[in-house]
C-alpha cells in the first residue's frame, strides 16, 4: 500500500514503510534503470580493473609518440575507451591487453627490484603464472529515516573474507599467434566462485587478425541468498586493415546465464551480440570510424524483459601528436521488448540519442586542459506514468598538472543537469522523477613508480538539487530533496617483491539531505587482497 494524504497510516507501520521505499524503491525511477542495465555484461571489478589500467596507461601515453606502432596504439586506445563507455568492461581490457602487448609491458607490474621487462623477441615464448590469493570485503550502510521529529536509523553492515587460486598459462609469438588458458577458483564464508577460460589469436589470418575466446563461470552464494548461475560465454572477432586508409572489424559473443532457483530478479537468458565497424583511418587528418552493434537477450522464463537494443555510433579521433587529444562520438540507440506487458510501469521501448566531445590540450609541459561534455536525449514510446522524456546535460572541465614523472594532480568543475517532460498519464508528483541540477568538484591525486606502487585517490564534492520537486507529502520526507554529496575513492597496487602483491580499494560515500534532519546516508566499501604467486 503506498501512503496518500487520504489515508493516515499508524506511525510504527509508516516508519516500515519508508524504510522499504527507501532501500527498494528511492527513486522510483531506479527500478527501471536497473531492469535496463540488464544490457550491460560488466561487473564492479571488470570496471575497476579498466579505470586502473587506464590510468596506468595515461600515464605513460606522452611516451609513446614515437613508437613506430603509434597508430595501432591510438585504435586500440580509441576502441578501449568506446567499448568502456558503452559499458562493456570485459571487451576495454581485451583491447587494453592487445595494447600492452603491443608496447611490450605494462607499467607498474614490474618486479619490485626495478628490473626492465622482457624484450619481446619473434621466438615462440610460453608462461606460466600460478597465483594464491586471500583477502576480505567489507561494506556498511546506514540510512537515517525521519518522520515528523522522530528519527529511525537503518545499518547494514557486511563481511565476507576469502581465498583463492588462480592459474595461467601463456603461449606467444610475436605478431603470429597468442594462446592462453586461465582458470580460478575462490571460496569465502558467503559464496563459491569457479572460472575457467581459453582465448586463442592468430596475427595471419585472411590478411587480418582472428581470435576465439571460451569462458565457463559459476557461482553459489551460500550464506544470504540461495541463489546459484552457470554461465558459458563465447567470443570470436576478426579484424583487418586494408592499406592505410581503410580498416574492418567483426566480432559476435553468446552467452548462455542458467540461474538454479531462478525468479524476477535472477532470471535465465540467453544474450547474443554482433558488432560490425567500418574505420577511415585517415578522414580529415584523423580517424573515422562507424558502428553497428545489436544486442538481443532472450529469457526463460520471463519473457516480459525479453529485448533488442541496437545501436549506431559514429566516433571522430584526432592526435596530431602527443600533446593534443580531440574525439567526438555520436550514438543512436533503440531499445525494444517484443513481449512487453501492456500494464507494464517500469518498462518501455524508447530511442536514444546522445553526444559525447572530450578535449584535451597540453600548453606547458606538466599542464594539461581537458574538457568533456556530454548530451543525451531519450524518448519513450510507451505510455508510462513512470518513465518520462528526458534531457541529460554533463560537462566537466578541468587541468591536469603533472608534479614530476610519477605524480600528478586533476581538478575538474562538475556541472550535470536532467530535465523531464511532463507525463500525460497522471501519477504521485512524489513517487516520479523530477528535474535534476548538481555542480561540484573533482580532485584527483595519482602517484606509480613504473616500478612496484600505484596510488590513485579521487574525492568528489557536489551540490544536488531538484528546483521543480513538489511540496512534502509526508511530514519530514521528501524523495527529492538537495542534498550534499561527498565520495572518496582510493586505489592502491603494491608490489611486494616478484612473488607477493597487495591491492586495495577504499569507497566512501556520505550522502546529507539540506532540508531536513536525520534523512541522511552513508556508505562504505573496504576490498583488500593479498596474491602470492610461485
Amino acid at each position: 500500500m503506498r501512503p496518500t494524504r487520504k489515508r493516515k497510516l499508524p506511525k510504527f507501520l509508516l516508519l516500515l514503510v519508508l524504510a522499504g521505499l527507501f532501500l527498494t524503491v528511492m527513486p522510483i525511477g531506479a527500478r527501471a534503470q536497473a531492469q535496463e542495465e540488464r544490457a550491460a555484461s560488466d561487473t564492479l571489478a571488470q570496471r575497476l580493473s579498466f579505470e586502473i589500467r587506464w590510468l596506468k596507461l595515461e600515464m605513460v601515453w606522452p611516451q609513446l609518440f614515437k613508437k613506430e606502432n603509434y597508430e595501432e596504439l591510438i585504435e586500440l586506445k580509441v576502441f578501449a575507451e568506446e567499448a568502456a563507455k558503452q559499458g562493456d568492461y570485459s571487451l576495454a581490457l581485451v583491447y587494453l591487453d592487445e595494447l600492452f602487448r603491443s608496447i611490450g609491458s605494462e607499467p607498474a607490474t614490474a618486479e619490485a627490484g626495478g628490473d626492465e621487462p622482457a624484450v619481446r623477441t619473434a621466438q615462440a615464448t610460453t608462461e606460466w603464472e600460478k597465483t594464491a590469493i586471500w583477502g576480505m570485503d567489507f561494506s556498511r550502510q546506514e540510512y537515517h529515516l525521519t518522520y515528523g521529529l522522530a528519527d529511525s536509523a537503518v545499518l547494514e553492515s557486511y563481511n565476507n573474507p576469502f581465498a583463492g587460486m588462480r592459474i595461467r598459462w601463456n603461449r606467444r609469438k610475436l605478431n603470429v599467434f597468442d594462446a592462453e588458458l586461465q582458470a580460478m577458483a575462490k571460496a569465502s564464508r558467503d559464496f563459491l566462485y569457479g572460472q575457467g577460460q581459453a582465448s586463442y589469436e592468430r596475427s595471419r589470418f585472411l590478411s587480418g587478425r582472428f581470435r576465439i575466446g571460451q569462458q565457463f563461470e559459476a557461482m553459489k552464494y551460500r550464506r544470504y541468498f540461495s541463489i546459484q548461475y552457470q554461465q558459458s560465454y563465447t567470443d570470436l572477432g576478426y579484424s583487418a586493415t586494408y592499406g592505410d586508409r581503410f580498416g574492418l572489424e567483426l566480432r559476435t559473443e553468446w552467452q548462455y546465464r542458467h540461474y538454479s532457483n531462478e525468479n524476477e530478479s535472477f532470471p535465465t537468458y540467453w544474450r547474443t551480440s554482433y558488432f560490425f565497424q567500418g574505420q577511415v583511418l585517415d578522414f580529415l587528418k584523423g580517424r573515422l570510424y562507424a558502428d553497428l552493434q545489436q544486442e538481443v537477450r532472450r529469457h526463460k522464463t520471463f519473457r516480459f524483459y525479453d529485448f533488442t537494443d541496437t545501436r549506431w555510433d559514429m566516433t571522430y579521433y584526432l592526435s596530431p601528436s602527443w600533446k593534443t587529444n580531440t574525439s567526438v562520438w555520436a550514438q543512436f540507440r533503440t531499445m525494444r521488448y517484443p513481449h512487453l506487458e501492456n500494464d507494464s510501469t517500469y518498462l518501455a521501448d524508447f530511442d536514444q540519442s546522445f553526444v559525447i566531445a572530450n578535449v584535451r590540450q597540453r600548453i606547458q609541459e606538466r599542464i594539461s586542459l581537458r574538457a568533456s561534455v556530454e548530451s543525451v536525449w531519450r524518448n519513450y514510446l510507451g505510455r508510462t506514468p513512470y518513465l518520462k522524456d528526458y534531457w541529460h546535460f554533463r560537462l566537466q572541465p578541468g587541468f591536469l598538472l603533472e608534479l614530476s614523472q610519477s605524480w600528478s594532480l586533476g581538478l575538474d568543475y562538475l556541472l550535470e543537469i536532467k530535465k523531464f517532460e511532463k507525463s500525460p498519464i497522471p501519477a504521485e508528483n512524489w513517487l516520479v522523477d523530477q528535474n535534476f541540477f548538481s555542480e561540484g568538484v573533482v580532485v584527483t591525486v595519482d602517484f606509480m613508480n613504473f616500478k612496484n606502487l600505484l596510488v590513485s585517490l579521487m574525492h568528489t564534492v557536489r551540490l544536488n538539487s531538484y528546483p521543480d520537486a513538489p511540496n512534502v507529502v509526508i511530514p519530514g520526507l521528501s524523495l527529492y530533496t538537495d542534498r550534499f554529496e561527498n565520495s572518496t575513492m582510493l586505489y592502491v597496487s603494491y608490489q611486494f617483491f616478484s612473488s607477493l602483491s597487495l591491492n586495495l580499494i577504499l569507497q566512501h560515500n556520505l550522502d546529507r539531505d539540506r532540508e531536513i534532519r536525520n534523512n541522511d546516508a552513508q556508505s562504505s566499501i573496504f576490498s583488500l587482497d593479498l596474491g602470492w604467486k610461485f
